[in-house]
């Protein structure tokens, strides 16, 4: 897979993430306009009950004008629920179309990443060949490797080459950061998880019952 492959898929992973963006504002903005209405509701009750006590009686037409007024807020809080409903089920799955695409990702830069590392790898080895050929011969002869047949079957060949490999990874930076060019980190993931298996086998049992906007028109 090339680096090429991997920036086009990219690319179509960014497109999605402003998928995800544009469901998550639009159901924040239903959320908002929910909760104000709500709040109209209860004050508007309020208002009325605290009237009637003042008053102490109200006309026909005074209470059809509350009523209306009480079922038309009713009818705006019914319709964000619903929608509020519609739109969580779009962005679930939004976001995991975001999520599998970001599997995919990470699978293309696996390789291409192991790909990079092996060449890297040989252009070490090919760089320090000598070096390291050389450094294990000043070892051999120096004298202070002597394995004991009574405490190890290690042979000095393996002592040497065990301390080379130590010492070479103690000087190993290993919290070196991953070329940002290659980050699949995405904001519109955060605290996402997919549904286990007996969620999605009850939404599937549960598939052929409507919801949102539908069951709200269908209970009319």
């Amino acid at each position: 897979m090339t680096l090429e492959k991997f920036n086009e898929q990219k690319a179509k992973f960014h497109e999605q993430e402003n998928d995800v963006l544009a469901v998550q504002t639009e159901l924040n903005k239903a959320k908002n306009i929910l909760k104000a209405l709500e709040n109209e509701k209860a004050e508007f009750v309020t208002r009325q009950k605290e009237k009637l006590a003042e008053v102490g009686t109200l006309s026909a037409d005074e209470y059809v004008e509350i009523k209306n007024k009480n079922s038309g807020l009713q009818a705006r809080i019914e319709y964000y629920q619903a929608l509020i409903v519609d739109l969580e089920n779009k962005l679930y799955a939004e976001q995991e179309n975001l999520s599998n695409q970001q599997k995919e990702l990470k699978a293309i830069r696996g390789k291409i990443l192991s790909h990079n590392a092996e060449e890297l790898f040989n252009q070490f080895i090919q760089q320090n060949k000598e070096t390291l050929g050389k450094l294990y011969c000043l070892l051999a002869y120096s004298g202070e490797f002597k394995p004991d047949r009574n405490l190890t079957d290690e042979t000095k060949e393996q002592m040497i080459l065990r301390h080379l490999t130590q010492r070479i990874s103690d000087h190993i930076e290993t919290n070196h950061l991953l070329d940002k060019d290659f980050s699949l980190y995405s904001e519109q993931l955060a605290g996402f998880t997919t549904k286990s298996p007996s969620a999605l086998h009850r939404e599937k049992f549960e598939s052929q019952k409507p919801t949102g906007l539908t069951e709200l028109i269908n209970n009319l």
